[in-house]
């Protein structure tokens, strides 16, 4: 019969030269993932920490109104970090999931729908998530006593909001 077809190159130069490129084609590929990693990694703790310090802003500046819905105290014009807080997504939703509050920035659209079983109780919950329209986003929550009150604040990120930091 015919003789095989042999795939591997007959010229040690060439045998040579592939195995060099794929050797710093693997290498190349590693480092790559490892840079990934390292970025999401440090994005991760940068965004939790900025969610930290944004949700204590909002419980600070919250309040429940006689009819039981949540309102922002008049002062908070006054307030510095105010400014950073209201391009954020904001929501406020009470423990049986109606919507408290939601600002302007996030209009009427909602973030992350109904809360799951022990979201924000144990420290600061975060994950990926999609708005109602469809926009990807980062989102934090975490549960506060409000005057009383048990409420889930939640803080949403688009790709947009986070690079702009």
């Amino acid at each position: 019969g015919e003789p095989a077809v042999k795939l591997r190159p007959r010229r040690v130069r060439t045998r040579l030269t592939l195995w060099y490129v794929g050797m710093l084609a693997g290498i190349l590929a590693v480092y790559f993932a490892g840079v990934s990693v390292l970025l999401f990694w440090q994005m991760s703790g940068f965004l939790k920490r900025l969610a930290a310090e944004d949700l204590e802003t909002v419980k600070g500046l919250l309040y429940v109104q006689g009819d039981g819905g949540v309102g922002v105290r008049e002062d908070y014009h006054h307030h510095t970090d105010w400014k950073q807080v209201r391009e954020r997504l904001l929501e406020v939703i009470g423990p049986d999931g109606s919507i408290l509050y939601r600002n302007e920035t996030l209009g009427n659209r909602t973030i992350g729908g109904v809360p799951f079983a022990g979201e924000g109780e144990q420290g600061y919950s975060g994950r990926s998530e999609r708005m109602s329209d469809g926009t990807a986003i980062i989102l934090i929550s975490r549960k506060y006593d409000l005057t009383g009150r048990d409420v889930l604040i939640r803080v949403g990120y688009t790709q947009n909001l986070i690079l702009s930091q």
